[in-house]
């Protein structure tokens, strides 16, 4: 045997042993967003699900299935498909705030996306005789919209949003009492 065949048969071996450890590695799972998720929004696992993904040099950045970080928030929003980043997600959730999950009175704005803020405005009264002017009684943040499905499909979709501790009384009082609750953008 020439010794060039050997040099040629040695580099094949250790090209094709290379390319068989590469494809046997195993792939780590990541976790996929999928909804849109807003900023504030304490991470839970059901918004997410697990997909093999190889990032390469970027895998570190990212994190695992296994190391979810259960009762953390986002620092700011990820749309649906879109991997979780370590830069993403805060330690603590946010001091001070509470998510709330009702039915508007109206159709929310197009122009609002999920994570926008939100003006809660409400109308007192029951007959056009008896209601009051319509006044804000808080400001949150959109983080979810949910369409009605099947029979009832016509109807307005469900909304959760942030709201501040302190307005959350006034939100839920109005919203017992059966009052008008509406979703408009804030002024700028």
């Amino acid at each position: 045997m020439s010794p060039l065949l050997l040099i040629t048969i040695g580099l094949t071996a250790a090209l094709l042993s290379l390319i068989f450890l590469q494809l046997a590695r195993p792939v780590p799972e990541m976790l996929i967003a999928k909804r849109d998720l807003a900023q504030g929004e304490v991470l839970e696992i059901a918004n997410f699900e697990a997909a093999a993904i190889d990032l390469g040099k970027a895998q570190d950045s990212y994190i695992p299935f296994e190391e979810f970080p259960q009762g953390s928030s986002l620092a700011k929003s990820i749309s649906k498909g879109e991997v979780l980043a370590r830069s993403q997600i805060t330690e603590v959730a946010p001091k001070g705030l509470t998510v709330i999950r009702f039915m508007p009175e109206l159709p929310i704005p197009r122009s609002l996306e999920i994570g926008d803020k939100v003006a809660i405005w409400v109308v007192r009264g029951q007959q056009f005789e008896d209601l009051d002017p319509a006044v804000q009684i808080s400001l949150g943040r959109l983080m979810n919209v949910e369409a009605s499905e099947g029979l009832f499909a016509d109807e307005q979709p469900y909304v959760e949003i942030t709201v501040p501790e302190l307005t959350l009384p006034e939100v839920l009082r109005s919203l017992a009492a059966d009052d008008r609750v509406f979703l408009i953008e804030p002024a700028t």
